[in-house]
C-alpha cells in the first residue's frame, strides 16, 4: 500500500512545475485533501463533488504559500520528559496507539514503553480503555479550548476562521499523534463515550462551517463542510509527515494552505469562482 501511495505521489509531484521539495509537499497536500471524503459522510451530487475536489487540487497546486528554507540546518529540541508517572504512561500509550493501533497494544506494552513495571501501571489507570478515554478527551478538550480562544479574540467571521485555522495547525503540530487518534482510534471508545465524542467532533466542525458560510454565502452547507474537512485532513496528514515537519516554516505554510482550500485568500477565491 505504501509503495502504491508513493507511486501516486511521485506522479502528482512530477506534474507540478515546482522545485523538488515544494512539489513533494504540495503533492501530499493535494492527495490528503482529495482523500478527505473517506473521513466523513457528506453527500453531494457526483458532478458537483468532483468539481469541488478538482478546484481544491487546483488551488493547492498553484499556491504561493510555501517559503524557502533558511540557510543552515534547523535544529529542534526534543524537549523534556514529564515527571508524572501517569503522564508518562499516557504519552507512551498515545505513541503506541498511533503506531500500532489500539487493539494491537496491551497494558504490558504501555508499561514497558514507559519504563514502569506491569502491575504498577494499574496504580494509575484501571484499564486500557481508561487510557484511551483520557487521551481522546484531552485531545478534544485542547481543540475546544483553542477554538473558544480564537472566537473570543476575533471581531468577525473571517478573522475568527483564520484564528481557528491557525490554532488548529498549532495544536495539531504540537500534539500530532494525540490528535490523529481522534480520527483513527475513536471507534474503540465504549458506547456512551463514543456517542459523546462524535457529538463533540460534529459540533466542532460545524463551528468552522458556520464561519466559512458567513464568508462565502454562495456555498451550500454541505459544500462548506467538504471544504472544511479537506483543510482539516490536509493539516492532519502533513503534521505526521517526517519530511514535512523538517520544514522551518511549516506552521505558517499549513495555515496558508488550509486558508487556500476554502478559497478565503483573494487568489484562491478567484480560481474557485
Amino acid at each position: 500500500m505504501r509503495e502504491h501511495q508513493r507511486a501516486i505521489h511521485q506522479r502528482v509531484a512530477g506534474l507540478l512545475d515546482r522545485p523538488r521539495d515544494e512539489a513533494d509537499l504540495l503533492a501530499w497536500a493535494v492527495l490528503s485533501a482529495l482523500s478527505s471524503p473517506s473521513y466523513h459522510a457528506v453527500e453531494l451530487p457526483r458532478a458537483r463533488y468532483e468539481r469541488l475536489m478538482a478546484e481544491i487540487g487546483q488551488v493547492l497546486s498553484h499556491t504561493s504559500r510555501l517559503r524557502p528554507a533558511p540557510a543552515g540546518e534547523v535544529r529542534k529540541s526534543a524537549g523534556l520528559a514529564r515527571a508524572s508517572r501517569r503522564e508518562t504512561l499516557l504519552a507512551a500509550a498515545t505513541t503506541l496507539f498511533h503506531e500500532r493501533g489500539y487493539q494491537a497494544v496491551g497494558m504490558e506494552d504501555i508499561g514497558a514503553a514507559a519504563g514502569i513495571a506491569g502491575p504498577s501501571v494499574y496504580n494509575h489507570f484501571g484499564s486500557k480503555a481508561e487510557i484511551l478515554i483520557t487521551a481522546l478527551n484531552r485531545a478534544n478538550d485542547g481543540l475546544q479550548l483553542a477554538l473558544g480562544q480564537a472566537l473570543t479574540s476575533s471581531s468577525g467571521p473571517r478573522e475568527a476562521l483564520e484564528a481557528v485555522l491557525r490554532s488548529y495547525v498549532d495544536n495539531t503540530l504540537a500534539h500530532s499523534e494525540l490528535n490523529a487518534m481522534l480520527v483513527t482510534e475513536v471507534m474503540h471508545l465504549p458506547g456512551e463515550q463514543l456517542r459523546a465524542m462524535r457529538r463533540a467532533q460534529h459540533d466542532y466542525i460545524l463551528e468552522w462551517v458556520g464561519l466559512l458560510s458567513a464568508q462565502r454565502p454562495e456555498l451550500a452547507q454541505d459544500e462548506a463542510r467538504v471544504l472544511v474537512q479537506s483543510a482539516m485532513t490536509l493539516v492532519n496528514d502533513l503534521s505526521l509527515s517526517t519530511r514535512a515537519r523538517s520544514r522551518a516554516h511549516l506552521a505558517g505554510e499549513l495555515t496558508g494552505l488550509s486558508l487556500d482550500v476554502p478559497g478565503l485568500t483573494e487568489a484562491a477565491a478567484g480560481r474557485v469562482r
